[in-house]
């Protein structure tokens, strides 16, 4: 029986990573996370994944395999998010070939990723916030509401852009929705999270 087991083990290790990562994505992710999400996982697969990975066994992935895929990507001018996005994907996928017995261990683990290229985060400094605020308060645009509105929320795009009058009240806004793009187009959906669900009140100058 061992010997069986031994034998069936080895015809399971010797499926291409390219078939497993696209099962995995259908069977085990499609129905668990949000479709612009499946989406972002069947991106990074397609373009990143599958061309450095798909056509070895998954058995015989290796640590150096993997490690050569995220120096190539950083080489290549992509962003530490998307190494580490990918990076994700790959661990998640391989993780759930262990309990098979197709894999010995994790190869993402004594991997390494540098800081790549990150986009900058422009914030105000203490002295350009009250000019901000003072500016949007004195302007006539039609976009001044929405500016001070956006301000004082302090929410993602998505929850901007997902706001609706129905959530706006005399002195507090309720964030209950997101608006989300997928490649069906923009849809509505409840936050990622039960406690990005917030009321948030507004000030005097925003009412």
């Amino acid at each position: 029986h061992e010997e069986i087991s031994k034998r069936a083990d080895n015809r399971k290790s010797s499926e291409l990573f390219s078939s497993f990562l696209a099962r995995w994505l259908h069977e085990s992710k499609m129905a668990a996370v949000r479709q612009n999400t499946w989406e972002d996982y069947a991106s990074l697969a397609k373009n990143h994944v599958i061309p450095a990975l798909g056509d070895i066994p998954i058995g015989d992935i290796k640590t150096a395999d993997i490690q050569r895929l995220y120096d190539k990507m950083t080489a290549d001018g992509k962003s530490a998010s998307t190494v580490h996005k990918v990076h994700v994907l790959i661990g998640a996928c391989l993780r759930s070939a262990l309990p098979d017995g197709m894999l010995d261990r994790d190869p993402t683990q004594g991997t390494t990723r540098t800081s790549g290229r990150t986009a900058k985060k422009l914030l105000f400094t203490a002295e350009q916030e009250p000019i901000f605020l003072q500016t949007v308060l004195n302007s006539s645009s039609q976009y001044r509401d929405f500016c001070l509105t956006v301000w004082e929320l302090g929410g993602r795009t998505s929850e901007v852009l997902g706001l609706k009058w129905s959530a706006v009240f005399d002195d507090h806004i309720s964030i209950e929705n997101v608006l989300i793009h997928t490649k069906d187009g923009d849809q509505d959906a409840p936050p990622k999270t039960p406690g990005s669900q917030r009321i948030v009140f507004l000030s005097k100058e925003c009412m």
